[in-house]
């Protein structure tokens, strides 16, 4: 009897495990700002809302980032935060809308698979280190209100 109600309960967690883990491969999200939100589906991380990414915040989609292989930062995003997608080395694209004004220090750092980056007018700031050890990329094209650019933006990977 002991053992029937064990294994009936080890298929109960078994399933509830299950149940999780196919809810969490559909879709994850969070906050990433004051009136910003994440989610990530399908291997795209879209950002979304009105203002600035939150500078201390732990973004919460670390423990994916071997999964994410698109960022669409939505109109309304005013600044990308320092390190925000640092080391998705499966990032292949990216998108910013003309809302952005600033992309933060090591932002983009070690996006190997990134090959090309259009920086929309509105940016006027790339902070230190942004674009930094990103090997892949090859084509980026700098809009003419750029006013600030940080040491080693464009910083290459060791050798």
């Amino acid at each position: 009897m002991k053992k029937r109600v064990l294994l009936c309960l080890l298929a109960l967690l078994c399933a509830v495990v299950m149940l999780t883990f196919t809810i969490s491969a559909e879709e994850l999200s969070g906050i990433c700002g004051e009136n910003l939100t994440w989610t990530l589906k399908d291997g795209t991380l879209t950002i979304s809302g009105e203002g600035p990414m939150a500078e201390d915040s732990d973004m919460q989609w670390w423990d994916y980032r071997k999964e994410i292989k698109h960022v669409i930062i939505e109109d309304g995003v005013t600044a990308i935060s320092h390190s925000a997608f640092s080391n998705l080395q499966e990032l292949t694209s990216v998108t910013i809308p003309e809302s952005v004004c600033k992309i933060g220090s090591y932002a983009f750092n070690y996006c190997v698979s990134l090959t090309s980056v259009t920086l929309p007018d509105g940016i006027t700031e790339l902070e230190q280190s942004s674009f930094a050890r990103c090997s892949g990329l090859t084509e980026i094209k700098l809009p003419a209100e750029l006013t600030v650019i940080g040491n080693s933006v464009f910083d290459p990977a060791p050798v």
